[in-house]
């Protein structure tokens, strides 16, 4: 099953705000919700499609860009510096995007061939699954992200593109989460 993505113009606003100021912030920018309220729902959106994660701290909160947030703000033009120390990663928005696309995309050699297999069927046969965020681009050239639930990233990216019929593949990033059957 694949979704897209879509943000409300408000949310979509919020994200582009946020963006714009992490290079400000070590990319962890401060939410400022300006006497708006309905800035909180925006928020509360953007969350919950999986862009960002918030943290309080000193009375401030503060947005962190999940890695489909970091894509979908390197996707939008801006770069800024990236860490999470759950996962060990940092670096500029745009080496981190391209450090887990290369990462993921489909092992060319043998032996990566038949670990990435291993993995595979190991995961079918526990009934492991993840969520992973698949970016194409359509004939115009415009990209978008894709929400799939599969076994791996190659399944990913096949019933992404099956999906949504004449695309590219950009690239592909998870969550990390497991999805049991």
């Amino acid at each position: 099953m694949t979704t897209t993505t879509t943000l409300t113009t408000g949310s979509a606003q919020l994200f582009e705000e946020l963006a714009k100021d992490a290079g400000n912030w070590s990319g962890t920018p401060l939410i400022d919700f300006d006497g708006r309220p309905e800035k909180k729902g925006h928020l509360t959106d953007l969350k919950r499609k999986g862009l960002i994660e918030t943290f309080d701290d000193d009375g401030c909160t503060f947005a962190q860009f999940t890695l489909r947030g970091i894509v979908l703000a390197v996707n939008n033009g801006h770069d800024f510096w990236v860490q999470d120390f759950q996962y060990g990663w940092h670096g500029m928005a745009s080496e981190v995007v391209e450090q887990y696309r290369l990462f993921v995309a489909p092992p060319t050699d043998e032996r990566g061939k038949e670990i990435a297999a291993a993995v595979q069927n190991a995961n079918r046969k526990a009934g492991l699954r993840r969520n992973f965020y698949v970016t194409l681009r359509d004939a115009n050239g415009e990209t978008f992200d894709v929400n799939v639930v599969a076994y791996s990233p190659e399944d990913a990216r096949t019933e992404a593109q099956n999906d949504f019929g004449n695309t590219e593949w950009v690239g592909t990033v998870w969550d990390s989460t497991p999805v049991k059957d």
